[in-house]
């Protein structure tokens, strides 16, 4: 959480008394300008990230937020970029992406050594096609600046959200809608993920234009890998994208006082996410051929080696009677 040059760290947690609670509690102690927030409720309620971040937020007492999440990493002297970018670009809010690094790339670009310039070479790599270290690009996420009043005119992040999935990409969409971003596609509601953002649809497509250019001009976060073994964690998001539906048909009939059934100037049938992604690479001034890798489709898994290796692993186990 950050205004100018006035800085100030909030760290959201929700189970207290984990080993998570004690590690955060003790990084706390003695560092006036970071503060723990700490979330009522345990693990049988689900995880509560948007609960989180609003905790944060409302206990922030400066005119910009910033929601970085604990496996993020990034470059020296991001902090400057983005608040220039965000000063440049005059909206209330900006979208950082995140390039989402495979287990080697982790190892490369945010441990071995622990260099601080480390992280920005993650964009060269992804640039090259390198999907052994950089598996995707997430674009749509909640790595976000925005003006602190801004967000809490509109509520910030829904809480009835839990778990994994769309309460970052809910308050994406809510916040481009109530900015007017036009135009609106039809199908905005629908939940179509791709590999690549050249193929996005919906909501996707509609929100390109707000997260690749900060990409293009060279700001991003770099997610470091980690498994996550917790099944219930992935199983909400069926629930979850029926609470996305709601959210954003209210969010559309408050901006332009329509539903998407309805005739309006706003609306179209659909958005084409190739043709969008084409349209921002060379408004920004940029190479298509440059930025090819934003083109790439292929599924992520397919430069997971070690995933390949316990799958013949468990082949070989299997034809042996094992």
């Amino acid at each position: 959480m950050l205004s100018g040059q006035n800085i100030e760290i909030i760290v959201s947690h929700q189970f207290s008394g984990s080993l998570t609670d004690r590690i955060f509690r003790s990084l706390v102690m003695g560092r006036p300008f970071v503060r723990y927030a700490q979330l009522n409720g345990g693990k049988t309620e689900g995880v509560k990230i948007a609960a989180m971040r609003n905790l944060g937020a409302r206990q922030a007492t400066t005119e910009l937020l910033l929601f970085f999440d604990v496996d993020f990493d990034a470059g020296g002297g991001w902090l400057d970029k983005v608040l220039a970018l965000h000063q440049e670009s005059k909206r209330n809010f900006i979208v950082i992406p995140s390039l989402y690094l495979s287990p080697r790339g982790t190892r490369r670009f945010c441990w071995r050594p622990r260099n601080p310039d480390a992280p920005w070479k993650a964009l060269e790599a992804f640039k090259a096609h390198r999907r052994d270290l950089v598996l995707y690009l997430a674009a749509f996420q909640s790595t976000i600046l925005v003006n602190k009043a801004f967000f809490l005119s509109l509520g910030g992040f829904n809480e009835d959200f839990t778990n994994h999935g769309l309460e970052d990409q809910d308050l994406l969409v809510r916040m481009a809608l109530a900015e007017k971003t036009t135009p609106v596609p039809r199908d905005l509601l629908e939940d179509s993920p791709s590999n690549s953002v050249a193929f996005s649809v919906s909501f996707r497509a509609y929100l390109l234009p707000l997260t690749v250019p900060t990409l293009l001009q060279g700001m991003f976060f770099v997610h470091r890998y980690h498994t996550t073994r917790d099944e219930k964690y992935y199983a909400g998001r069926k629930g979850n994208y029926l609470i996305f539906q709601d959210n954003v048909q209210g969010a559309i009939k408050d901006a332009f006082g329509a539903s998407l059934e309805e005739e309006h100037d706003s609306f179209v049938n659909s958005l084409d996410g190739f043709e969008r992604l084409t349209e921002i690479i060379k408004a920004a001034g940029c190479s298509v051929h440059e930025w090819s890798a934003l083109f790439d489709n292929t599924p992520n898994f397919y430069f997971l080696g070690w995933r390949e290796i316990r799958r013949l692993k468990a082949l070989l186990y299997r034809l042996a009677g094992r």
